[in-house]
């Protein structure tokens, strides 16, 4: 399961650790569009099902990034690309995971 979560926007990059309390990354970003990735203990990258975006409390400022500030390779991406026969490659973003040797997605 995943335990670290790196955003980048351009060449600037966050990371975050799971909040075992809540079980949740909590971030503090400002605005802008971020691309997540997460990773597991021994930082190898994880594809979650789903992700969920909400607000821990209201932002204290005006400039704040939201919940469509935010894309990641879920499950669902890789599924969907698996099934379009979608051609891929270790850097590319959809089916990375899923990429056989082949150069084809696949679950």
């Amino acid at each position: 399961s995943a335990t670290k979560l790196v955003l980048s926007q351009g060449n600037v990059t966050y990371a975050y650790y799971l909040d075992s309390d809540y079980a949740k990354f909590r971030m503090v970003l400002p605005s802008g569009n971020y691309r997540g990735q997460f990773y597991d203990d021994n930082d190898n990258k994880v594809v979650a099902e789903s992700v969920g975006i909400s607000a821990f409390r209201a932002p204290q400022c005006a400039d704040y990034a939201d919940e469509s500030s935010f894309s990641f390779t879920t499950l669902e991406d890789n599924a969907n690309c698996a099934a379009e026969g979608v051609s891929c490659s270790a850097n590319s973003d959809c089916c990375s995971h899923y990429c056989h040797g082949d150069g084809h997605c696949a679950l």
